[in-house]
Order: structure tokens, then C-alpha cells, then sequence
């Protein structure tokens, strides 16, 4: 629906969910007694009164059936694939808000599958399925809640001792989990095409703030802003980052785009070319986490990236690790010859911090230097 509805319009979008609520209402004869809910955007909750699991399983397949043809608008067929979750009562729930949960948990299950399809809820998907599906929810309202913060990490120049650079981390304190991290609500954001706007203000609320320590007369720093691939590879990116700069009036050299090895593997010719489309507004561009992924020196000198960042896996316990030490050495070496930058991720001692210097890298971050913060000059 919302891609209909970003594509169609949203006048498109309501005529769609008038029709598939027809469609459902007049979705079986012999169950003349059922009831059919629209509960808010493009979720519906059929009641079967006095059914058993078999019966609403066989509802479920009607329902799948009806929608294997398209719903036709102004010539336009459209086609629409349902996700069905199912409760019986007494078994999954006494009271409506129970059976509501545990219907939404199986409905869950079934997108999580691939959509188009049903499922009965089984106690043992609560723990699996009901917290994500909660995420999810909680993601679509973080926003307008205001809910969403960044804090920065700081990049210091290690010659100097002198902060250069930060990089913008995204966490979210939700009113109704708290604090979660990362790892656990940014998977489901990009499976759920949430990652595009949640994105977007990340970049934006970055840029402001960059703007704003420029503003307050210190020594100008660059700001760093992980991209995901989906943000990256929509087709209006390179415009929503000009957008972007415009509004906030700062400096392009002043922003660093991080980008995933995976990306800069993934259909070369493409990635190439937004990557030029970026670098003439005068932004710089990244890779991050490298050593974790492809770990291919050979696409350095093919794709025209300003910083090298290495990851935390070949930076941990340098000193000591000869492997690690040869490939970190390698990195450096092949990097300065191709004139790309080259950042130290995840020093947590003094022994990696001394390392790497010594090894002739001369810019880092991790939590030996600073743990990520509000301001990067505190």
C-alpha cells in the first residue's frame, strides 16, 4: 500500500483499500455470520464467530484465492498479497486483545516467510516474532515521537591529538522498550522499507549539526553518515543529499558518506556512477567496516573512494597478532599509493593506538579515544 501509495497517490491508495475491504466482505457465503474490521492503515481483523482452526484455515484460503486476481483502478491493475495470522478462542486468548496479539504475531510469521499466505499462532512464536513485530510498529510512529537521537563519535587525528572528524550513530529510547540498540531495530527497518525515511533524517539532523559546530567558530570537522544499500541504490538519493546540503547550508567537504564493502561489490557500474554523482557536489565518500566482508584490495584502485576505514576485527589485539598486523600493513601501503585515507576503527587500548602509528595510520576512533557522545569536542 504505501508504495502504491508514494507511486499512485493517496487518493490511488484509499479507492485500493475500499476494494479490498469489498473483497473480504463478500468473501464467502458459507460463513454468512463473519465480521470484517479495517483496524487502522491497511490492517483488517475478520471475526468468524462459532468456528473451529479448520474452518478459519479454510476462510484463510478463500481470502488468498480472491486476491490472485488484481484489483483494477482507472485501467491500472493492481495486485495485492495478504498476510494472514489466526487466534481461536479460548486456545490463544480469552479476551480480544489477546487473540488480536497472538493473530498479529502469526500474521507476522507469515510476512516474515514472504507474505502471501496464513498461519495458526503457535505459543512458541512469541518469543521469536512478537517483540519484532513490536519494533516494527514502534519504528513507524519513532519519528514523529521524536524518539530518534544521534550521538557522535569522535575521529582523531593521532599525530596531533586533535579532533577532525565524528561519526553520527543513530539510537533510538523508546517509550515503550527503552533503549534499543541498534543491532536489533535497524535489521528491521531495512526488511520492512522503513531504513529510507529513518535515513533521511539521520543525514539531515547530521548535516544540522555539523552546520552548528561550524558556526561556533572551532576548527571545522567533518561529519560521517552511515548509508544502508537500500538508502543508497534508491533512485532519488543523490538529489536527497543536494536537497540536503541546500537546506542546511553546509560545506559538502564536510560531509562523509559511509558505504558498506557489499555495496561497493554490488553492480559496479551503478555504484560507480552514484558515487561520481556524489563526489561533484563535493562530498566525500567512505567505506566501512573493511576486512569484514569481500576484503578485495583490487576494487580500491576501480572505485573512486576517499577513506578507507578499517574494521575493529583486524584492529583487536594488533600488537599480537602477526596475521592481522601483515594485512592491516598491507591495507596502508596499498591505500597511500591510490592517495585514499585510511581511519582505524575500534582502538580500545593504548597498545593498538601505539600500534597503528607506529604502522603510519595516522587518524582512529573507538572507545580507547572517546565513546560516542552528544558533542565530540566534550
Amino acid at each position: 500500500f504505501k508504495y502504491i501509495n508514494d507511486t499512485m497517490s493517496h487518493a490511488t491508495g484509499d479507492t485500493l483499500l475500499s476494494l479490498v475491504a469489498y473483497q473480504l466482505e463478500t468473501c464467502s457465503e458459507e460463513n454468512e455470520d463473519f465480521l470484517v474490521y479495517r483496524i487502522g492503515g491497511d490492517e483488517f481483523t475478520i471475526i468468524l464467530p462459532n468456528s473451529r482452526a479448520i474452518e478459519a484455515e479454510l476462510f484463510a484460503l478463500k481470502i488468498l484465492k480472491k486476491f490472485k486476481e488484481p484489483l483494477t483502478i482507472k485501467g491500472n491493475p493492481l495486485f495485492i498479497t495478504p498476510s494472514i495470522g489466526i487466534s481461536i478462542f479460548p486456545e490463544d486468548g480469552e479476551n480480544a486483545e489477546t487473540l488480536m496479539k497472538n493473530a498479529d504475531t502469526a500474521m507476522y510469521f507469515v510476512k516474515e516467510k514472504g507474505k502471501n499466505g496464513y498461519k495458526l499462532f503457535q505459543s512458541d512464536m512469541k518469543e521469536t516474532f512478537y517483540r519484532k513485530m513490536m519494533i516494527e510498529k514502534g519504528l513507524r510512529k519513532a519519528i514523529d515521537a521524536e524518539e530518534f537521537t544521534l550521538v557522535y563519535q569522535p575521529q582523531l587525528d593521532l599525530k596531533n591529538n586533535v579532533v577532525i572528524g565524528a561519526e553520527a550513530l543513530l539510537r533510538w529510547n523508546s517509550e515503550e522498550f527503552g533503549m534499543v540498540p541498534p543491532s536489533e531495530f535497524i535489521p528491521v527497518a531495512e526488511e520492512v522499507g522503513l531504513i529510507n525515511q529513518i535515513g533521511e533524517w539521520v543525514l539531515l539532523t547530521a548535516c544540522k549539526q555539523c552546520k552548528e559546530w561550524n558556526i561556533e567558530g572551532r576548527d571545522p570537522i567533518k561529519i560521517a553518515v552511515n548509508i544502508s544499500m537500500k538508502q543508497f541504490l534508491e533512485g532519488d538519493f543523490v538529489y536527497k543529499v543536494s536537497r540536503i546540503l541546500d537546506e542546511t547550508q553546509l560545506n559538502p567537504t564536510y560531509l562523509e558518506l559511509e558505504i558498506t564493502e557489499k555495496i561497493a561489490m554490488t553492480n559496479h557500474e551503478k555504484v560507480i556512477e552514484i558515487i561520481e554523482s556524489l563526489k561533484s557536489l563535493g562530498v566525500r565518500i567512505a567505506i566501512d567496516d573493511f576486512g569484514t566482508g569481500y576484503s578485495s584490495l583490487n576494487y580500491l584502485g576501480k572505485i573512486p573512494i576517499d577513506v578507507l576505514k578499517i574494521d575493529r576485527s583486524l584492529v583487536k589485539n594488533i600488537s599480537l597478532n602477526n596475521k592481522n598486523a601483515t594485512i592491516v600493513q598491507s591495507i596502508i601501503s596499498v591505500t597511500k599509493k591510490l592517495q585514499i585515507d585510511v581511519i582505524s576503527v575500534g582502538i580500545e587500548t593504548k597498545e593498538e593506538l601505539q600500534y597503528l602509528k607506529s604502522m603510519d595510520c595516522y587518524t582512529g576512533q573507538g572507545y580507547f579515544i572517546s565513546k560516542p557522545k552528544e558533542h565530540p569536542f566534550s
